[in-house]
């Protein structure tokens, strides 16, 4: 009697697992689960690739998912970020629980239709700036901008406006300020000898995924690793695929952007010392302010700091927009 009641018990346990899980893998209903998979799941290396490419990218690192709070989430939790695309919002209806990193599902609407439209983009919506107010359109790069842009400094200096107290060492646009940079607004345009203009990235049609995601050599750089610059035997070397429409010779393009870079790290070093020099920044460079020993500075003060942050958190060394960047700095520098 005991061994019929068990065999009773198996028989109604097993589907009871069984079932769901079927449900959960075959994907719409009435579409065949292989012919659904294979779409995406094949001989083809696209998804090892780009999943190898992925993991040596910073997204996958997760370092910063702590940072679930509702005003973080967004861009330092895949989960926040579905979310405040489909709200439209940049701030999430809670903290996130158990947040993942940046990964495939963020950018991508995986396993949402079950065939070849799971790999469209999550958006390519033009992106209001937050700073500025601004509407940027790269294209396919506009996913990128929703993240990779500056917050609003609080308080806002304005050119030749009103004393600003700055209570926190936090103050300024925050990281990732990259789509002002390239836009060319968001700083202080301080009067001065550098004129204000922008180089041709600003128009480029696709924006960061033009130079960022080229072609990949290997889980080195370009594709899914995002990064241009990459080590090679020991030495520094440089994925210029996204270049070649408009830099034909290598060298020539190498050399610029060592160029490019040493004068812009130059310049960011010349105004940290002007703003140490006045007690802006401590001996660190980081802002000289508490709630407890507020700075009170002018508003073109305040501008020289907010710009000298904005192309420090760019961190492109003046490649994104050569010509705003070297204006940011070497005026702030002047009115110091």
């Amino acid at each position: 009697m005991k061994i019929k009641q068990y065999s009773l018990g198996i028989r109604f346990f097993l589907p009871a697992i069984t079932v769901p899980l079927l449900i959960a893998c075959e994907g719409p209903p009435g579409a065949d689960a292989n012919a659904t998979c294979t779409q995406c799941h094949n001989s083809g290396s696209l998804i090892v690739s780009a999943t190898e490419q992925w993991r040596t990218s910073i997204h996958a690192s997760g370092e910063n998912t702590d940072r679930n709070a509702t005003t973080c989430a967004m861009c330092h939790t895949s989960e926040g970020f579905r979310e405040c695309i489909t709200s439209g919002k940049t701030v999430t209806s809670a903290s996130i629980s158990n947040p993942s990193s940046i990964g495939c599902r963020t950018c991508h609407k995986i396993h949402e239709s079950y065939d070849t439209s799971d790999w469209e983009l999550r958006t390519k919506s033009p992106v209001q700036l937050m700073i500025t107010g601004e509407t940027l359109n790269q294209g396919k790069g506009n996913l990128c901008i929703n993240c990779h842009q500056p917050r609003i400094p609080d308080p806002l200096p304005i050119l030749n406006g009103s004393s600003v107290t700055i209570r926190s060492g936090y103050w300024g646009p925050h990281h990732s300020t990259q789509a002002s940079i390239i836009r060319g607004s968001g700083g202080m345009e301080l009067s001065g000898s550098e004129a204000y203009g922008n180089s041709s990235h600003t128009d480029l049609t696709n924006g960061c995924i033009t130079c960022h995601m080229a072609a990949a050599i290997g889980n080195k750089s370009g594709g899914h690793t995002m990064k241009i610059a990459y080590e090679s035997y020991g030495t520094t070397a440089y994925n210029f695929a996204g270049c070649k429409e408009c830099h034909n010779n290598t060298t020539e393009l190498t050399n610029l952007l060592d160029a490019v870079r040493s004068e812009t790290d130059s310049l960011l070093t010349q105004l940290a010392g002007k703003l140490r020099e006045q007690n802006i920044l401590t001996s660190n460079n980081q802002i000289n302010a508490t709630s407890n020993a507020p700075l009170e500075l002018s508003s073109n003060q305040a501008g020289a700091l907010l710009n000298y942050l904005l192309v420090k958190e760019d961190r492109s060394g003046g490649v994104h927009n050569y010509r705003y960047i070297k204006a940011l700095l070497k005026n702030s520098i002047e009115n110091l």
